[in-house]
């Protein structure tokens, strides 16, 4: 009788520890499918949204990261917010949505004010009456600019602007079209080397540092060291004071949390 009863027990176990095992299995080989909103394809957010696929399909095969094209940080911020997409890079001074969390300071990015040599533009004071390029309308450089030039009691008034997509911001400078532009990104950029080793550019300062940090406190207060961009002459030729942000990257405090982990390892190994 003992027998008879034990029988079904150990059919219904095997069963169960089967169900288990097979469930692990299509576990273990389950694809995530991901995008990250990063910003303008030729700017530095797509460009490690691009390496951070990349690396996470050697290593992480399970998990295939879709780099998406916007149109910066802001549309990001929105994107992560009503889980149209899984991450986002955002700059630290964005606007936060109660829902999305910062899970990794990924590089800062510099306040890089750049102006034609016979402009006549050696501060951010001097841009009054001049043609300035701007990064597009919705990037974190636009909204930054707009902050900026408060500290120095100048508005959109005070100049004739245009939004362009970064190289044909670069283009306008280089030829005339512009008489300065702003851009905020990281140091180092091969478009930034570029255009200041063409000689016709210079790099501007931002200064009053320290006073725009206690009125914007997401700023740091940073230079760009003397030589940063090469040059037979160091570019610039000494350490030149400016501000920075920090490029961030995001998620929804719904998001997996061992996805998030193992993402924010692999990142680690893309720097």
């Amino acid at each position: 009788m003992q027998t008879k009863t034990l029988f079904p027990v150990l059919i219904l176990s095997a069963i169960a520890v089967i169900g288990s095992s097979v469930l692990l299995l299509r576990d273990t080989r389950r694809v995530h499918y991901l995008t990250i909103a990063t910003g303008g394809r030729q700017g530095q957010y797509y460009a490690f949204g691009t390496a951070l696929a990349q690396t996470l399909e050697r290593r992480e095969p399970d998990i295939q990261l879709k780099v998406l094209e916007t149109a910066g940080s802001l549309e990001n911020m929105e994107r992560v917010a009503d889980r149209t997409v899984d991450l986002a890079m955002v700059q630290s001074d964005t606007p936060v949505d109660p829902s999305v969390r910062a899970i990794a300071y990924v590089f800062p990015e510099m306040f890089h004010f750049i102006a034609r040599t016979d402009a006549g533009i050696n501060t951010v004071s001097d841009i009054k009456g001049k043609r300035i390029a701007l990064m597009p309308e919705g990037s974190g450089s636009y909204d930054l600019f707009g902050k900026l030039i408060e500290r120095y009691s100048l508005g959109a008034k005070d100049f004739d602007y245009v939004a362009l997509p970064p190289d044909k911001a670069h283009a306008a400078l280089l030829n005339g079209e512009v008489d300065a532009l702003f851009q905020v990104i990281a140091l180092g950029s091969e478009s930034i080397s570029e255009l200041l080793q063409s000689g016709e550019v210079k790099l501007v300062p931002v200064d009053r540092a320290d006073a725009l940090q206690l009125s914007l406190p997401f700023l740091e207060v940073t230079k760009i060291p003397k030589g940063t961009y090469g040059g037979q002459v160091p570019i610039p030729d000494t350490d030149l004071p400016t501000v920075a942000v920090k490029a961030l990257l995001v998620t929804h405090e719904q998001a997996d949390n061992s996805l998030t982990y193992r993402i924010c390892i692999t990142w680690r190994s893309c720097g």
